[in-house]
């Protein structure tokens, strides 16, 4: 072999060589960029089930907070209707001890007809006594009725949202 064979054989080896270097370095560089897309796409990931899970969350403690206000006013409203059905109570004893007092009144005033001039005060006192108990009660039952309109339109509220809670497709998590 001449040297100048040697020298080719040379150039050819370093040239491999050196190809072969670049083709690793290649080979390193686009395995570093694989790994840096796949990492990105795994934080990416991770960040949108972090975000999907705060989104849940708010939601819920959303509608908690809805319902919570709900079962409130329902128990405020409940109370309302309850004072109101016992102040209808109270005014009930009222309308009857001040029918048993005009009931009294009248045999009282029958027994004094019979025996002499008749007094048409108590006959009076007893009839404004029976109208400001009527007007009382009516007042009352149109209070209750109120209060009555408000619990319904308070249950469709709260049966609406529960249905809604359930239909989320997170509510059953």
């Amino acid at each position: 072999m001449t040297l100048q064979s040697l020298g080719i054989i040379a150039l050819v080896v370093a040239l491999a060589v050196g190809g072969f270097g670049v083709h690793r370095a290649g080979v390193k560089s686009g395995e570093a960029r694989i790994q840096a897309q796949w990492d990105a796409e795994r934080l990416a990931h991770a960040e949108a089930v972090q975000r999907a899970q705060r989104d849940k969350e708010a939601a819920e403690r959303d509608l908690a907070i809805r319902l919570q206000e709900s079962a409130d006013a329902h128990t405020v409203t409940l109370d309302r209707l309850r004072d109101a059905e016992s102040a209808a109570g109270r005014a009930q004893l009222r309308l009857r001890a001040a029918i048993a007092t005009a009931a009294l009144g009248a045999r009282e005033q029958s027994q004094v007809a019979a025996a002499g001039p008749a007094t048409d005060d108590r006959a009076a006192a007893a009839g404004e006594l029976l109208a400001a108990c009527a007007g009382e009660l009516e007042q009352m039952g149109a209070a209750a009725g109120g209060l009555a309109a408000q619990v319904i339109g308070l249950q469709g509220y709260a049966r609406t949202a529960y249905e809604a809670a359930q239909e989320s497709p997170h509510g059953n998590d």
